[in-house]
């Protein structure tokens, strides 16, 4: 799973709707639009909702939400951890 993709999804969830994670990420709504289906279609179910009044998670994006979160939490772990080494390597 593209960490990308899933901090686009994540910040969508927050902010309650496509058009504004597409303003504040640089993307077009289009493009937030396919991130999440691309996301959906690799999972096998839908995430979220998608309304004229923004967007919500489905029950089952309610379910996986917390190992997206996991996921990002573990990737900063990966970069920081792999930051440390490179600079106690350096320091040898």
């Amino acid at each position: 799973m593209d960490t990308d993709k899933c901090k686009v999804l994540l910040r969508t969830v927050q902010l309650g709707s496509m058009s504004a994670t597409s303003a504040e990420l640089g993307y077009t709504p289009s493009g937030v639009s396919y991130i999440i289906d691309t996301i959906e279609a690799e999972l096998g179910f839908k995430v979220l909702n998608r309304k004229q009044s923004g967007i919500s998670l489905t029950e089952a994006g309610e379910m996986i939400l917390p190992s997206f979160e996991a996921l990002l939490e573990a990737q900063k772990h990966l970069v920081a951890e792999s930051e440390r080494i490179k600079e106690t390597i350096s320091n040898k």
